[in-house]
């Protein structure tokens, strides 16, 4: 909301998008973080057998620990307390991000209703925007002091290896700040929203995995790229976000 789209932050956008192409995104090294994840998932789902589970912090986890591998090179198992606490940070600040979208908007408040309804949530909205900058800063001063050009491990030292280290501050902290925590909270969300598609409509189900047993590897997957699309227009991932009608 508050992002200048002028012409320098275009150019670390396009910069940011060819950095994750360069390491992650479409290459067989996300593909293998992300089936590891998949297959801790299934364990840890497993592992509850037939008790009752809420998907929503195991989702977070995962998404982190995926998200936080191609940035910081970082590998957390799900029980990790660290792993938990960037989570739970994470939750903290997008349960809270309305009361400062409300602080910022446009819209005049009365001070005394945003006093009442939105002081608590925007003072946490705060501690953890701080909590998460921080994190990213010892982030970036580790890679600062490891770094080896002839070795990349993860999206900062791509970054390191194409930009002046000294730019290496605020602003590519809001950079990160794009994948942590909007995408991991996105991510999340629309997982549950695949859970539940798929167990309503078991016929469809069926149809996906069928598909992935026969397709798996190819480009060829019609199905699941259209079950995909059709929840995308579905299903809102955000509280701003409209839903569509599909037809």
């Amino acid at each position: 909301f508050n992002a200048s789209y002028s012409k320098q932050w275009r150019d670390k956008k396009k910069f940011a998008m060819r950095a994750l192409r360069e390491f992650g995104t479409n290459r067989k090294t996300a593909d293998e973080k992300i089936l590891t994840e998949i297959k801790a998932l299934q364990d840890k789902i497993n592992s509850y057998k037939q008790d009752a589970i809420e998907l929503k912090g195991i989702f977070q986890q995962v998404t982190a620990n995926i998200t936080a591998s191609i940035m910081f090179n970082t590998n957390f198992k799900l029980d990790d307390q660290g792993l938990k606490e960037l989570a739970g940070i994470i939750e903290n600040w997008y349960n809270c991000f309305g009361a400062y979208w409300m602080k910022k908007t446009p819209i005049p408040l009365p001070r005394w209703l945003h006093d009442i309804y939105f002081r608590e949530s925007f003072n946490k909205f705060v501690e953890g925007n701080c909590k998460l900058r921080n994190y990213i800063f010892d982030q970036i001063q580790y890679h600062k002091e490891t770094f080896d050009p002839n070795s990349l491990r993860d999206f900062i030292d791509v970054y390191l290896a194409k930009r002046n280290t000294e730019e290496m501050g605020k602003s590519f902290a809001d950079t990160m700040m794009v994948f942590f925590p909007d995408s991991i909270d996105s991510i999340n969300v629309f997982m549950r929203w695949i859970i539940l598609y798929v167990t309503t409509y078991p016929e469809v189900q069926k149809k996906i995995q069928a598909e992935i047993d026969i397709q798996i590897g190819t480009s060829n997957m019609v199905l699941c790229t259209l079950f995909i699309y059709t929840l995308h227009g579905w299903s809102s991932v955000g509280c701003l976000a409209c839903a569509a009608q599909i037809k």
